[in-house]
């Protein structure tokens, strides 16, 4: 049963996306005729133009993390890789699809070496997912009268700001050379089920200690990211008549993608639309598709891209980065 519950699962995870965008269309809270309608070739170009730097950006944080765990690569090997991942993101089931494309192509390069290289994808993720949230505390300070008169929208507010506070004693204590040296992580996990492996998994995670500026590089380049996605966003709802200011999207699309993360469905289609639907309803105090129909066009943009991956994945041979340096 637990066989077939696992062969099933993904497909189910594909219904779920459909069902969610018929019911979004059928109800009239998605409508992309109009929002195509409204936007410019100049606003196209530009919104095509913050994915492709977005992915640079990311690409770039990446080759950051391998490089500080000594694997030496190149911008061309790992955008590509990149662009395969999102390709798969899209068209395998499940939502994590891309990740571990880029993690199979990446541990087969480096048989030796298989923890350090998976981790970087690992630690990759940690971070985007850290400094989204890091944003959308910081940011709501800056439209702070907003959330004290909408008590649903300051509620998610306290939540991410307990939800970044623990993310970053987590990274706190992993990242801390006293604790490591302690010994109390190694004590612990071997009393616990898995432990030596994630006794593993934390060494690999710890070993960035000793090259640090690489996880502040990679922090750097991951705000970059962000902003990225935030100016589309910003683009598309002024396109739109969304009537919000910068700071307010530098709120809402971060916390949009935080709580559309989970890999509930491929690429968070589906669950993005309903998350943004109503973290922008909430947050404007009415109806409104702009949530739903800016990241439906962020996804389409993004699966553009991803087709690039696509025709890498089919005509390319060989996915291998070069071999690893010595530490």
């Amino acid at each position: 049963m637990s066989l077939i519950r696992r062969s099933f699962m993904p497909f189910i995870k594909v219904g779920i996306a459909v069902a969610i965008i018929y019911l979004m269309v059928d109800k009239g809270l998605l409508n992309l005729h109009e929002m195509f309608s409204v936007l410019t070739a100049r606003d196209l170009a530009l919104c095509l133009f913050l994915v492709f730097l977005g992915l640079v950006f990311s690409s770039f944080r990446w080759l950051v993390l391998l490089s500080g765990q000594g694997f030496r690569a190149h911008i061309a090997q790992v955008f590509s890789l990149q662009l395969v991942g999102l390709f798969f993101n899209f068209v395998v089931p499940g939502g994590v699809g891309g990740d571990l494309i880029k993690g199979y192509y990446l541990v087969k390069s480096q048989d030796n070496e298989k923890f350090l290289a998976a981790t970087s994808i690992f630690v990759d993720r940690v971070i985007g997912l850290w400094t989204m949230l890091i944003i959308v505390v910081f940011s709501g300070v800056f439209i702070m009268p907003v959330l004290l008169v909408n008590p649903k929208i300051m509620y998610i507010y306290k939540l991410m700001m307990v939800a970044g506070g623990i993310f970053s004693l987590i990274l706190g204590v992993a990242f801390s050379k006293r604790i490591n040296s302690s010994g109390i992580i190694q004590k612990t996990t071997s009393k616990i089920i898995y432990g030596e492996f994630l006794y593993k998994c934390y060494e690999s995670i710890h070993s960035y200690c000793s090259n640090k500026a690489a996880i502040v590089k990679a922090v750097v380049l991951s705000f970059s990211t962000q902003v990225t996605s935030i100016l589309f966003f910003y683009i598309v709802g002024n396109a739109l008549g969304a009537p919000l200011d910068l700071k307010a999207y530098l709120f809402i699309v971060p916390l949009g993608f935080v709580c559309s993360s989970l890999p509930i469905t491929p690429a968070s289609i589906g669950i993005g639309q309903m998350v943004f639907l109503a973290i922008f309803n909430l947050y404007i105090g009415d109806k409104t598709q702009i949530g739903p129909n800016s990241v439906s066009l962020f996804q389409i943009v993004t699966f553009v891209w991803g087709l690039l991956g696509g025709g890498i994945y089919l005509f390319k041979k060989k996915y291998t980065l070069d071999t690893k340096l010595g530490l």
